[in-house]
């Protein structure tokens, strides 16, 4: 598991600017079990599937990360350690974005040979593709939870796919099959 935060759109990281785990000063660790980069439980392809909640929110001006029942830290919004301006994430977020990311070395050539997910494309679905599902974001301070109305984006779509139903209107309320093998262009 990892985690992101930019406080400039993606322009450049470093301290309070943006980046990943704790590579970068902005994170506060709570949690002595749960931290990023921690190895979960994981599915098998066929067999065994293991699912994990998450949740965020801005509490107490810091915007939480809880994984399962635990509350893993937070990045602090204001303050004297605040990452985040009025303009930004100092009081609300104006959007949400759930899915898969395969990170390359720069000096790498070619495409990537780096999974997403289980290494499968959508269309193999349960218990062979990774999945998300019950994606829904809080709408206000009295904690009204709102299935997620997003689209979809692939940047490589010949080596990672994503397949999603965002009515809301499922068992499996707004949620998405991704991944793919990578190794093409």
């Amino acid at each position: 598991m990892f985690i992101f935060y930019t406080t400039n759109n993606y322009t450049a990281s470093g301290p309070k600017k943006g980046g990943y785990n704790t590579d970068v000063l902005g994170w506060k660790q709570v949690s002595t079990s749960v931290y990023p980069t921690v190895r979960l439980a994981e599915s098998v392809y066929g067999g065994d599937q293991y699912e994990l909640a998450i949740k965020v929110t801005l509490f107490s001006g810091n915007w939480w990360i809880r994984v399962g029942s635990e509350w893993m830290g937070y990045y602090p919004a204001g303050g004297p350690d605040g990452l985040f301006n009025a303009a930004g994430l100092l009081n609300q977020a104006q959007s949400i974005d759930w899915g898969g990311e395969v990170v390359d070395e720069s000096s790498h050539p070619g495409p990537t040979g780096t999974w997403m997910g289980s290494g499968h494309f959508p269309y193999e679905g349960w218990s062979r593709a990774a999945y998300m599902r019950n994606l829904a974001y809080q709408s206000d301070t009295s904690g009204t939870m709102v299935n997620m109305l997003g689209y979809t984006h692939e940047t490589n779509p010949n080596a990672y796919r994503i397949a999603a139903d965002f009515s809301g209107t499922t068992t499996w309320g707004s949620n998405c099959y991704w991944g793919g093998p990578g190794g093409v262009e």
